[in-house]
């Protein structure tokens, strides 16, 4: 026969509490390796991805135009007294330079996923000015224009027209031999500081992301395609932005002060680097992105699953009613396959519709079981209709993302002062008492 030290025990609301806490974090086990799974198969969404752009274009930078003069310094080695020349080249940048790319936008599919593409017709214009103070020896009939583009394997066309006269462009340049993502032309330049015009047509596809470096003195950039949600990225937001249904503008307008980069240099000082990091441009965001909502998700398991305890303890503790440690884990499994079942569901239906089917399901099968754990319907019905608005509560969260911290705060905050209504009337110091003086008289 069981002791009474036994019996205290077995009605210890203080142990069973720490005995639920342990369950709790047991079944964070199974959460870490669902979370595990959504990692995997956002990698091979990645993936998939890399391997569309590499077919179709990467993501794309474009920089330039930049004209490029040889010149040849000499000095003598103090050592053998021998006479060393090296080559160098000139930089100068655009005095103006307007760009306007439009993206026509599309989805290609692989497998599973979906990967936004796009083919960019750009537009750029401007002028040159050359300096009136430059090194000696600047070799000007040997001068080029050059731009470059990081995957110019994508390029469909191109055409330069300098001072009005077409002019042909070439793969790669003689101031970087074998880098293929440039593109230049030979130029004719007058040792003087005269304005040379430039009108550049591209059309080259791309991968996600277009990126433009304002390299003009004076830099106007326009971004605009067909695309719901584009996310304006790189060194400075756009002045000018406008969204309409599936169409989106914007143009960026960089001074050459905020730019910090001068207008001319040699390769002796080359600002290459600082240029490339001084980008504007667009990136394709999906904002419903199944793997980034699930993860969000998941974030919150805790206090779903604590929740949940709580509600069925509380009717332990105000009532005659004994739940099993194994039924509170497997009512805690039902609750962690959610996560698993919007996973598989969201990469076929969409995540609205997955979300709502895995979570209907999983109510209906832990108010199911409850119908029986809890012995009478009301109940079972009661934490059914919780379980509810925690999934609406949760879907809200994942939705406003600006406003989650508050929804959540306030979320919590209800939730604890709930328990501290139902609990205000137990007292806590007598209930093993209690409890146990009922099983003993029984």
């Amino acid at each position: 026969m069981p002791t009474t030290f036994q019996q205290w025990l077995k009605q210890s609301q203080l142990l069973r509490i720490f005995i639920l806490s342990i369950l709790v974090l047991l079944l964070q086990i199974p959460l870490f390796q669902i979370s595990d799974l959504v990692y995997e198969r956002e990698t091979r969404k990645a993936q998939t991805a890399a391997e569309i752009a590499s077919k179709w274009g990467n993501s794309q930078i474009l920089f330039g135009p930049s004209i490029y003069v040889p010149y040849t310094t000499h000095h003598v080695n103090n050592e053998n007294g021998k006479v060393i020349s090296e080559h160098h080249w000139y930089v100068i940048l655009p005095q103006s330079m307007s760009t306007i790319a439009n993206l026509s936008i599309e989805k290609r599919y692989r497998s599973l996923y979906e990967i936004p593409v796009y083919q960019a017709d750009v537009s750029i214009k401007g002028h040159f000015q050359l300096p009136e103070t430059t090194p000696d020896g600047l070799q000007w009939d040997k001068a080029i224009v050059a731009l470059k583009l990081n995957d110019s394997k994508a390029l469909i066309s191109g055409k330069l027209q300098w001072n009005n006269h077409s002019i042909d462009l070439q793969p790669g340049s003689p101031h970087i031999p074998g880098d293929i993502q440039y593109l230049h032309s030979s130029l004719q330049l007058e040792n003087a500081a005269t304005n040379y015009t430039y009108n550049i047509q591209l059309k080259f596809n791309g991968t996600n992301e277009l990126f433009i470096a304002p390299v003009g003195n004076e830099s106007t950039i326009s971004i605009g395609g067909n695309w719901a949600d584009p996310s304006f990225q790189g060194n400075w937001l756009p002045q000018q932005r406008n969204i309409i249904d599936t169409e989106f503008q914007s143009q960026w307008q960089v001074p050459f002060l905020s730019r910090n980069i001068p207008q001319y240099w040699n390769d002796a000082n080359d600002f290459t680097e600082a240029l490339a990091n001084s980008i504007v441009g667009v990136k394709l965001t999906t904002p419903t992105d199944v793997y980034r909502q699930i993860h969000r998700a998941i974030k919150y398991d805790l206090l779903f699953i604590a929740l949940t305890f709580i509600v069925i303890w509380l009717w332990e503790a105000m009532g005659r009613l004994t739940v099993h440690y194994i039924q509170y884990l497997l009512i805690g499994a039902g609750l962690c396959m959610f996560y698993l079942l919007t996973l598989a569901l969201a990469e076929h239906i969409g995540f609205i519709a997955a979300y709502i089917l895995a979570s209907s399901s999983v109510i209906l099968m832990i108010t199911s079981y409850a119908w029986s754990v809890l012995k009478t319907p009301f109940r079972a019905l009661l934490l059914g209709v919780i379980l509810v608005c925690l999934y609406g509560f949760l879907y809200t969260l994942l939705q406003e993302r600006d406003y989650s911290l508050l929804l959540g705060s306030v979320g919590l905050f209800l939730a604890l002062s709930t328990v501290m209504y139902c609990t205000r009337k137990i007292d806590w110091n007598n209930k093993g008492n209690e409890l146990l003086n009922s099983k003993i008289q029984k």
